[in-house]
């Protein structure tokens, strides 16, 4: 499995115990005690389960469990002994009764394989299965499966992330446990220490829009500037890091009243300088925090008047109606003969994502009504994806 987050869950052992253990492979890692009698590792090594095996032999009494998080969904495996006891794959999100009734089957496998007492966590339907399998071993906090050892050396830098994790503590190969934070902690690191994609989308991941200080926006903010985070990137890993970071900055814009003045001016500015579609539809995302008015509600007609990419469309015509949440398909298809040919154009494109025969059927008898180049062209376009599945 792909996997982009992973680490260690320790039962009956110490934390000496296993500090000396480590320092004996002269492995650096991250280590926090509780909740209850479980530690929480976080080792420098690129696949666990070895390690899970060989400290499970060591410390007698021990029970380890294993998790990695991943594109392909949560791996768990327990060792004990030196073994693998148990292991299963489910999926993150279960929405289906067979993904539900595998990941209940795994469940079962795991808890017996932990010699978990009492009655099992529960597992919903559509709903997520990583803290339930966390909940084994007494973790309720989710963001124990999304952290691992290279991404909590990057946070060790960013000042308000080492005060929500300030009960880890580094293990160095060598030498004695240092505090979470590192000294000069806000000099670069985390996403303004990132140097290729996956490290910036891993930084990001566990950053809270509502504790996010104002320093922490400038690398969110270069993201969708048109020079971008400062390394390469295909086009696709682009549109990934602008979707993060809209919706980042957005979320900051909405949380935090103090700095949202300040945010919708860069962002009026950056629509204003974007260069293509992507830079457009990322910063009316951004602009999506605060009904639009005066110059930004302006400056959103005019690239909603010229845009003709449909996602962009879609993006900016949201931020002018401040269309927050769904829309249903009748207002948009009343929307679709409005008087303002804005308000026809951002329907149309709206429209595209319903896949409804009726919105296929009055999109088609909008086409001989429709005068408007500009929301013609989008009609036409939309017309003929709906058409074309």
């Amino acid at each position: 499995m792909s996997d982009f987050a992973h680490g260690l869950l320790v039962l009956g052992a110490t934390r000496a115990a296993l500090q000396k253990a480590l320092a004996a492979r002269g492995l650096s890692a991250f280590l926090a005690a509780g909740p209850g009698k479980v530690l929480r590792l976080w080792p420098d090594t690129a696949e666990p389960g070895p390690l899970a095996d060989s400290l499970s032999a060591e410390l007698p009494g021990s029970r380890i469990l294993r998790h990695a998080t991943g594109e392909d969904g949560l791996e768990v495996s327990v060792h004990v002994g030196g073994t693998r006891a148990a292991e299963a794959q489910v999926a993150l999100r279960l929405k289906t009764a067979k993904q539900l009734s595998q990941a209940h089957a795994a469940l079962q496998r795991v808890a017996a394989a932990l010699d978990y007492p009492g009655r099992l966590p529960t597992l919903l339907r559509d709903g997520p299965s990583r803290p339930t399998f966390l909940a084994l071993v007494g973790v309720k906090d989710q963001d124990v499966a999304l952290l691992h050892f290279g991404l909590l050396q990057s946070l060790r830098g960013e000042p308000a992330e080492a005060e929500r994790l300030s009960a880890l503590r580094f293990l160095p190969a060598r030498g004695k446990a240092e505090p979470f934070a590192r000294a000069g902690a806000g000099e670069g690191g985390g996403l303004s220490g990132a140097r290729d994609f996956r490290a910036w989308m891993e930084a990001s991941r566990p950053l809270r829009p509502e504790a996010l200080e104002e320093a922490a926006l400038a690398p969110l903010l270069a993201a969708l500037s048109p020079a971008g985070p400062g390394f390469a990137l295909t086009a696709a890993q682009a549109a990934q890091v602008r979707e993060r970071a809209s919706g980042l900055l957005r979320a900051v814009a909405e949380a935090q009243v103090g700095v949202r003045p300040q945010l919708m001016a860069r962002a009026l500015e950056g629509l204003r300088a974007a260069q293509d579609s992507g830079e457009r539809a990322a910063w009316a995302e951004v602009l999506l925090a605060e009904p639009p008015g005066g110059a930004v509600r302006e400056a959103l007609a005019v690239a909603l008047r010229q845009e003709e990419d449909l996602a962009a469309v879609r993006a900016l015509y949201r931020a002018w109606a401040h269309a927050v949440g769904t829309l249903e398909e009748e207002e948009l298809l009343r929307a679709a003969h409005a008087a303002d040919a804005l308000e026809r154009k951002g329907a149309y494109a709206l429209l595209e994502h319903t896949e409804s025969t009726r919105a296929v059927v009055a999109l088609r008898g909008r086409v001989a009504e429709e005068h408007d180049a500009a929301a013609r062209a989008v009609l036409l376009r939309v017309v003929e994806a709906m058409t074309s599945l």
